[in-house]
């Protein structure tokens, strides 16, 4: 019976060994980590004019803030890119919007919006109000 014991012991102890091998934690290679970053905050309305777009985006949860993005984001060419993309969305899933930074600095802006401009999300705004647009990148949000 101690013999089994004995042999039992010493095949857990063997087993724990290769396991603890096998899952040390790999060395992490900085240089692959991407410089790229974003985040998303949902959006309540978008006012149009036209040369810019007003977004009015959530602030953490608790309040609203508004920002201006220029309508000629969305050109681009092989030395500029396009700094306003659009995605559509439907269905259960909000509106939002992604800020995308490469190495801390402003790169694109995405707006997941629905594509259908006559629902009450959509609005116009008077243009002799809306400042900035002609702005070249995107001021830190307030969040």
């Amino acid at each position: 019976m101690k013999k089994i014991a004995c042999i039992m012991f010493t095949a857990l102890a063997f087993c724990a060994v290769l396991t603890a091998a096998e899952t040390r934690e790999r060395e992490r290679d900085e240089s692959k980590w991407s410089s790229m970053t974003y985040y998303t905050v949902p959006i309540y309305k978008i006012y149009q004019t036209r040369d810019a777009y007003v977004v009015v985006y959530g602030k953490n949860r608790v309040g609203a803030g508004t920002t201006t993005i220029p309508k000629n984001w969305t050109k681009g060419n092989s030395e500029n890119p396009r700094k306003l993309k659009f995605r559509s969305v439907s269905g259960q899933l909000q509106p939002f919007m992604t800020v995308v930074k490469k190495d801390g600095e402003f790169a694109r802006v995405i707006l997941n919006v629905p594509p259908d401009t006559n629902v009450k999300f959509w609005g116009i705004a008077n243009a002799n109000r809306v400042t900035d647009t002609d702005k070249d990148t995107l001021e830190e949000l307030e969040l």
